[in-house]
């Protein structure tokens, strides 16, 4: 995904989805009919015969699709753990990979929303002695990938990365040379979601898991997202991930976990896992104002940069912002380890669609299964 480009319907939950959208103004109805046609029943039928094809083809993992309040469909596809037999379930425990930068985004805004920084501070608030170069790099950059730091300044396997401290990594990548002048263009950069992620740590004084569980996954009531082991029961089992031709790649802890936990080359950019379910309370809590203001709701969705894509696309705080062939607005991000664990979480905000789908095989990844998907809802 690396690139660089030349430069309830509660009153509190209407305002925080017309924030959302507010990037489009001609758009005079916050909640305009769907443009998904069939009816649920239907819908649903039509979905679920897509997706028996799609794991005749090697999908395995878990869906839901909202129009509406109505939930369509949520369901488990496939294996877990293919070894232990372990079926896949809307509970399923999967990493979410780069979907977890709009977790990164919104742990910032908070900050903010409590005035314990603001997105146009230089990095330099918080990180001291760095070189010319990079000193006059601001928070905002670093959420709209336009900072010039590479995308990997650490090479993402436990081998290169596993002593790697927070400390250790914000070194690495102030020396790292820029890909241009901060400002200056537009460079999808995982690393820089790193810095973020010391950022958090710096100014709540917390470490980022333990942050985000506190200010916006419990309140939101997600409690089966995170990272660390603790997160989950004992003996919880983990999703194996599964190579192309069908061999175990791994579980995420096997693969990215490191002397100091996550692996600081995906530990704010794509180290969370969560699940179907907590990632509908996700939604459900953004678009109702539990854990950020209508104005710093709208933050994330605007669209800061112009990005790379086959339609108008553009980045805004952790999410692209997408207009399809219909015309209408497309806000969510996927992600992709390996191309084996799979993400996609889409909002389609003008039609009030929400398709969100995680996946475990390199075989058919989960963001050709949204893409799919969505075909079938429009």
């Amino acid at each position: 995904m690396a690139r660089v480009t030349s430069t309830t319907r509660s009153a509190a939950s209407a305002i925080a989805i017309a924030l959302l959208a507010s990037s489009c103004a001609h758009l005079a109805d916050p909640f305009p009919p769907s443009h998904a046609t069939q009816s649920p029943l239907e819908l649903e039928r039509v979905l679920e015969a897509r997706l028996d094809s799609l794991v005749s083809r090697g999908f395995s993992g878990a869906v839901l699709v909202a129009v509406g309040e109505e939930t369509v469909l949520r369901k488990g596809y496939g294996l877990a753990d293919r070894e232990r037999r372990i079926p896949m379930t809307p509970t399923s425990v999967v990493p979410i990979a780069s979907v977890a930068k709009q977790f990164t985004a919104a742990a910032i805004l908070r900050l903010e929303q409590d005035g314990e920084l603001s997105v146009s501070d230089p990095i330099a608030r918080f990180f001291p002695d760095l070189p010319d170069s990079h000193a006059g790099i601001t928070i905002q950059q670093l959420l709209t990938h336009t900072a010039g730091i590479p995308t990997t300044v650490v090479p993402c396997s436990r081998r290169e990365a596993g002593h790697v401290d927070r400390d250790e990594f914000v070194s690495r990548a102030m020396r790292a040379d820029l890909l241009f002048a901060p400002g200056e263009g537009h460079g999808y950069s995982n690393a820089g979601y790193e810095l973020l992620g010391a950022v958090i740590e710096i100014a709540s004084g917390m470490d980022f898991e333990t942050y985000l569980k506190d200010v916006l996954f419990h309140p939101s009531g997600m409690y089966a997202t995170g990272y660390s082991t603790r997160t989950w029961p004992d003996g919880e089992p983990m999703t194996v991930g599964y190579r192309e031709d069908g061999t175990r790649w791994g579980t995420f802890h096997e693969l990215f976990w490191g002397a100091h936990g996550p692996l600081w080359c995906n530990r704010a950019s794509g180290a969370l896992l969560s699940t179907i379910d907590d990632l509908h309370g996700w939604h459900a809590a953004l678009t109702g104002g539990v854990v950020l203001s209508p104005l710093q709701v709208a933050k994330l969705s605007t669209p800061f940069v112009p990005a790379d894509g086959q339609i108008a696309s553009a980045y805004g705080y952790g999410w692209e912002i997408s207009t399809t062939r219909r015309g209408t607005r497309m806000v969510g991000h996927d992600g992709s380890l390996n191309r084996i664990f799979e993400a996609d979480f889409r909002m389609y905000v003008d039609e009030d669609v929400l398709i969100i789908v995680v996946g475990n095989s390199g075989q058919l990844g989960a963001n050709d299964a949204a893409r799919e998907l969505a075909s079938v809802v429009f």
